[in-house]
């Protein structure tokens, strides 16, 4: 595994999914991302690509998923508050 920050995306992508009381699996298929593709990215095992990106918080209820500065960041709830 590699040695990401504690906050990572996937860090983030879980708790969002934890929120929802969605499993990995549930989220997965929702957002249309293969499950292990899903695991991999919420372990922090790989980056979160772009669809990821957009296709998660649509699938966690997000009306308006949107691009943060960061290419690996998201909203709705994902990207850490530094206002």
């Amino acid at each position: 595994m590699h040695a990401l920050l504690e906050d990572h995306t996937g860090v983030r992508m879980a708790r969002l999914r934890r929120e929802r009381h969605l499993t990995q699996r549930a989220a997965a298929e929702l957002a249309g991302i293969p499950y292990s593709t899903y695991t991999k990215t919420e372990q922090g095992v790989i980056a979160a690509t772009p669809h990821v990106i957009v296709a998660f918080p649509a699938a966690c209820g997000s009306r308006s998923p949107r691009l943060s500065a960061s290419p690996t960041r998201m909203s709705c709830g994902l990207t850490n508050s530094t206002s």
